[in-house]
Parts: C-alpha cells; structure tokens; sequence
C-alpha cells in the first residue's frame, strides 16, 4: 500500500512538471482544528485536537480564471489530554496525516489591477495517516480520501485561505468502531 502511495506522489510531480509552462508553485502553511467523531454501537463522541499543515503546492492554469490545485500536505493532529485520553486511554495523541488535495477552482479579479482575486475550490482528496503511538497504529487504517472546499482572497503572490475537509473514510480498522476525520484550515500560501 505505502508503495502505491508514493507511486502516486511520484506521478503528480511528474505529470505537474511536464506542464510546467502552465504551473505556478507555492508553499501552503497554516492552522486546523479537527473533529474526529467516533461511533461506538451507536453512541457518538466528537474528539478535539489542532494541529498545524505545511507542503508544496501547484497551480495548474486553465483559461477563464479556471485552475487545478494540488500539492501535498504534511498535517500534524496533536492532542493532549482530555477525551482523547478516555477514549484511546493515551497521556496524548499525534498523527501525522499527508493529504493530496484534487481540487478545481476558480479566480474571480476585484478590480481592474488585477493585483487582488477572490478564489473557490473544491473536491477530492486523497491521504495517508499514521501515528506515533503503536496502538493506534494497530488501529488504524492508513489510508484516507474525502472531499475538500476552499475559499479566500490572492493579493499579488500570497493566497489567504479558508478551508473544510470532510473524511469519507472510516479511520479505525476495529470493529464495531467506527471514526471519521474532519478538519477546518486557515493559512497563507506563498507563490513563486
């Protein structure tokens, strides 16, 4: 599994760099807040955590201020004590996620300047999680998809983002347990 994964890494890299007459690079860091919600034989639990996710992103241009973003993200969920601890019966919780966002957008200009822009995007991502505790390692199923949305504003090379992923995947490989990983971003990516 892990070598299909880094397959497909190895492949963006290259289809983006066959392209590149019509890609702009960036660098994205920022701040989430995620929600795993646990459902054990009916009865629900939302857990807390932040983190923070930094990584390389591209742009792929279309025309009409249409473009495909992607990249790959390195997210660090970090959490300390608290239902975490009642759930999993841990001190603290850490899991380092990399996500490949899929997403199109678009880039409406404000102004004539065309200096600043308003964007959306949306749609698919795909991701590998794992942990630095072995039991939830045992756990978990390391492989994740979902859907994304994004907003924000570009000012010359910077984009100030908002964004929400929400997890299709059951994050635990354990039965009758069930997780779902959702995250909310705010960030800046820089382009080159």
């Amino acid at each position: 599994m892990k070598k299909k994964f880094f397959l497909m890494i190895a492949l963006l890299v290259i289809g983006a760099t066959g392209a590149s007459a019509q890609t702009v690079w960036g660098l994205r860091f920022g701040a989430s807040s995620y929600t795993e919600k646990v459902t054990v034989e009916g009865l629900s639990l939302d857990l807390k955590s932040v983190g923070v996710e930094i990584g390389p992103v591209f742009y792929y241009l279309f025309k009409n201020n249409l473009y495909l973003n992607s990249g790959a993200m390195l997210g660090i969920q970090i959490s300390g004590a608290g239902d975490y601890e009642k759930v999993y019966q841990l001190d603290s919780y850490q899991n380092f996620l990399v996500d490949i966002p899929v997403y199109l957008g678009i880039k409406i200009p404000v102004g004539s300047s065309n200096t600043v822009s308003l964007f959306g995007q949306a749609g698919p991502y795909f991701g590998y999680c794992f942990s630095t505790n072995d039991i939830i390692n045992d756990a978990l199923r390391p492989f994740q998809s979902g859907l994304g949305i994004m907003g924000g504003v570009n000012v010359k090379r910077f984009k100030f983002e908002l964004g929400y992923k929400y997890g299709l995947t059951n994050f635990m490989k354990v039965d009758p347990v069930s997780s779902k990983l959702t995250s909310l971003f705010l960030g800046v990516s820089f382009v080159f």
